[in-house]
């Protein structure tokens, strides 16, 4: 990584700030993202933010913990960590990182550049993570979408379920996730969903399931539109683009077939394929 461009921080969300930053970065020749690991809540894991990035052109991505790295003094981060250790020749931030000023001092002393990428508002509002956290938590999932881009992005492996789905003609991949992952609102979601190396529509319930059972441990499970393979131990990647509807309790679970096959007509005609894929 010699004469290196890197940005630092936790990049959660990796929202339009985010991407502002990124945007920057990638137009030099070798850049890397350096990403704090919190044990806090987050809006992405590690491996959802390298998926992201990657879609955005980065392609190196360097996790450290945040306990560790976040708590260094600015010269001792920038002149041992990213100068001595990664070879860094230009260090790129927002130009509302709380640390600005003892960042350019810190890259004047180690005789590297620092360039500052546009700050992006949205109603008035700096887009931080904690402010798309916040949306998220509220449910202003129109809102979380634009400024992430257009889809909120899990990961994770399948995992055995019930099989309940399957017994009705609606087999459904369980997905296995972070436990300090934020979700967003319980509901029925139109997912693109990106397994074993094809990408598929699905229609996703994140939530309780009132009509099979009654555990109050929130679920994410997906009926995945023209597929019938065996994928557990699989990892997927799902893609929200748009929230459908609140969960129902149904009577049985065929009438939960009959709202699916609803939900999948809605969807298709909110965002086809080509656009979903594009």
């Amino acid at each position: 990584m010699n004469n290196a461009a890197v940005s630092f921080g936790a990049f959660d969300g990796v929202h339009a700030g985010h991407r502002s930053v990124i945007e920057k970065l990638i137009s030099h020749e070798c850049s890397a993202v350096i990403s704090f690991v919190t044990e806090e809540e987050v809006i992405y894991t590690e491996t959802e933010k390298e998926y992201l990035l990657d879609r955005l052109g980065v392609k190196n991505m360097i996790s450290v913990p945040a306990k560790k790295y976040m708590t260094l003094p600015m010269d001792e981060f920038v002149g041992k960590y990213l100068v001595q250790k990664l070879g860094v020749g230009t260090v790129v931030v927002g130009e509302n990182y709380e640390k600005l000023t003892e960042l350019k001092a810190a890259c004047k002393k180690n005789n590297i550049t620092m360039e500052t990428a546009a700050e992006i508002s949205d109603g008035g509002e700096s887009v931080t993570a904690d402010m798309l956290q916040r949306i998220i938590k509220d449910g202003d999932m129109d809102r979380a979408f634009r400024l992430m881009g257009g889809s909120y992005v899990i990961a994770g492996p399948v995992v055995h379920g019930k099989g309940a789905g399957r017994q009705h003609g609606m087999p459904t991949a369980n997905l296995g996730y972070a436990r300090n992952k934020i979700w967003p609102k319980n509901g029925v979601y139109g997912t693109a969903v990106r397994v074993k190396d094809s990408n598929r529509m699905g229609v996703t319930n994140i939530g309780l399931r009132p009509s099979d059972d009654n555990l109050t441990v929130p679920t994410c499970e997906t009926y995945i539109l023209d597929f019938d393979g065996c994928i557990y131990d699989t990892n997927i990647v799902l893609e929200a683009f748009t929230y459908v509807r609140p969960v129902i309790r149904f009577s049985n679970l065929d009438e939960v077939k009959e709202q699916i096959d609803k939900d999948i007509e809605w969807i298709k005609k909110k965002m086809p394929d080509a656009e979903i894929f594009a």
